[in-house]
């Protein structure tokens, strides 16, 4: 029994080690690579729990621990994967959050009863917005043809989960998503600084590069999808919702950047790997893409990863119906 015990003490001593080791790893990988998301890291855990305002004090709740998003604290290669869906999921509370720390700063506008969003985009940019009643994305799920019903509208648009964000706080909902696949795609660009000088010793950590950017990027038209289908869906069944929306600055200042900005990291993205290529081709390592049942798979070394372009391409032709190219064009005006 005294074995067993000290044992367990052992390897309680080397989990609590490696918990340490891999939330300190984590933070100085956001700070060499990718200084905005440290920053945003660094304003959530700032923000208060217990917020004084005008006629109320709300309890926000505890901070959230990042680590409970990273389920590999032993194997750095692990940790550096889980990183973008990290910060996904640390914005979205620093939305709620940081509007609250806004209106501490700003009580004078707080109103009894409203709803608040920041959406960060970097440490120079956040805009601050009241939220629109509206109803949630599962009422879309019914105009959404059969053919774009893949993974994200089965988990975002058409499930009964009340709890997520498209459901639970409609519109807005939507965005906070997009803008979350934003920073997780960006994320997942960024750290191509990492793979540059790891590629040094084993090339081969560039699959797990290309891997991180092809699960988020293609969020990029999904989400833009979705958001303008609802709007399209508002203006016939909902007018009035649809009418405050294409006329809430904020809003439309919001979708507008995450638009600009997402799109520009895609495009960064494209131009960016083809030197990839040449770098690993000069390696003698063998990569290639190949078409496989209209999925385009691109193979290291043997090694294949989806780069997820059927879904990107059905649903940017999606993008070019008329209606919801008229409603992009409302809001970005």
């Amino acid at each position: 029994m005294r074995i067993l015990l000290l044992l367990l003490g052992h390897f309680s001593f080397l989990f609590v080690n490696a918990q340490t080791s891999a939330r300190k790893y984590a933070i100085q990988f956001l700070r060499v690579y990718s200084r905005e998301h440290a920053h945003l890291l660094e304003k959530y855990y700032q923000t208060n729990s217990i917020v004084h305002l005008p006629s109320a004090t709300i309890n926000i709740g505890r901070h959230l621990d990042f680590m409970i998003y990273l389920t590999d604290t032993t194997h750095r290669d692990v940790i550096i994967h889980e990183i973008p869906l990290m910060i996904h999921e640390m914005y979205h509370d620093y939305s709620r959050r940081g509007a609250y720390r806004y209106l501490e700063r700003n009580p004078k506008i707080f109103q009894a009863g409203k709803e608040y969003l920041l959406f960060y985009f970097d440490n120079t940019k956040e805009i601050f917005t009241e939220m629109i009643p509206s109803f949630p994305a599962q009422e879309i799920a019914k105009v959404i043809p059969t053919h774009l019903q893949k993974e994200r509208y089965k988990t975002f648009i058409a499930t009964n989960n009340l709890a997520m964000l498209p459901q639970k706080i409609g519109f807005f909902g939507l965005l906070d998503e997009w803008n979350a696949f934003y920073h997780q795609t960006w994320l997942a660009f960024e750290s191509k600084e990492f793979y540059e000088r790891e590629s040094y010793q084993d090339a081969n950590h560039w699959e797990g590069y290309f891997s991180n950017y092809y699960d988020s990027y293609h969020a990029y038209v999904e989400f833009k999808y979705y958001i303008l289908k609802y709007l399209q869906y508002a203006k016939h069944k909902y007018p009035k919702i649809y009418e405050k929306i294409v006329l809430h600055s904020e809003a439309k200042a919001i979708y507008k950047e995450i638009d600009e900005r997402f799109r520009k990291v895609l495009e960064e993205f494209n131009q960016y790997k083809p030197l990839v290529f040449k770098f690993l081709e000069k390696k003698g390592i063998p990569i290639a893409q190949e078409v496989h049942h209209e999925h385009t798979i691109l193979f290291i070394r043997g090694v294949g990863i989806d780069t997820q372009d059927r879904i990107f391409k059905l649903y940017e032709k999606a993008l070019e119906d008329e209606e919801l190219k008229t409603i992009d064009f409302q809001l970005k005006n």
